[in-house]
């Protein structure tokens, strides 16, 4: 893996050895949505301001039912869209906490997971990228209808242009077809002219199988990619996204 930032040397392991790190050449530089660009520790501060306690947990297990109804679906070949799974989420998040059920309560919460904030990196970033004329899209496992709302309302009119549901392909990240779905909307033949970037180590494993070039964003600093994903580690590993157009100058 190429590392663009200084690593720990523990994580040296995962290095590329002695190969230096060329600019990529590629056509759009695609990211993730839900904990790359958009911040899902905000929806825990939003939830523990009308659940005082219980927040943090909310979204701890809202998240967890996300992924898991997700995978599930796409393993049966069961679609369902991304706006109910996160509904049911929220609804099994109530009842485990203790919190009544109610039609309302449901509809707070998914309005505030519809209200995520963008990580304090993300608008310099998309400005640097923007000033290189490198074209970027978003591809997400949320609905059309969510990502437009939530991209709305950050005001990252940037990304306005090429946002892209895995709702076509009928099948959720990291599925083979959830790629395919982002690379046939792009319209770009060739895989490896996609730089796939999340902050998620499964989605960039499935994007990084699928073949696209992988840059994983690892805010948190940890010392090692996911060990069970390592034969599928990321190409370039980013502490920020501010880090991403410093490959392109």
């Amino acid at each position: 893996m190429q590392n663009f930032s200084i690593m720990q040397k523990k994580s040296a392991q995962i290095t590329e050895v002695g190969k230096q790190m060329d600019s990529p050449k590629v056509e759009a530089i695609v990211f993730d949505a839900y904990g790359t660009l958009f911040d899902l520790e905000s929806f825990a501060r939003d939830a523990e301001k009308v659940h005082r306690g219980k927040g943090k947990e909310i979204a701890r297990i809202v998240r967890q039912k996300q992924l898991e109804f997700a995978m599930t679906r796409t393993i049966l070949g069961k679609y369902a869209d991304f706006e109910t799974l996160t509904r049911n989420a929220i609804e099994f998040a109530l009842k485990e906490t203790g919190i009544k059920r109610t039609d309302p309560v449901v509809e707070n919460l998914f309005s505030k997971f519809q209200s995520l904030k963008p990580f304090k990196d993300v608008v310099g970033a998309l400005n640097d990228l923007d000033e290189l004329d490198l074209r970027v899209a978003v591809l997400s496992n949320g609905t059309q209808s969510m990502l437009d709302k939530l991209i709305e309302h950050a005001g990252l009119s940037l990304l306005s242009e090429e946002v892209i549901s895995v709702e076509g392909a009928k099948a959720y990240k990291p599925s083979h077809k959830a790629y395919q779905q982002g690379q046939s909307e792009l319209e770009i033949f060739e895989k490896e002219k996609v730089l796939y970037v999340s902050g998620n180590t499964w989605d960039v494993a499935g994007a990084k199988s699928f073949g696209f070039l992988a840059g994983w964003i690892n805010r948190t600093k940890q010392p090692l990619f996911d060990e069970g994903f390592y034969e599928f580690r990321p190409n370039y590993e980013f502490s920020s996204l501010g880090e991403i157009a410093k490959l392109f100058e």
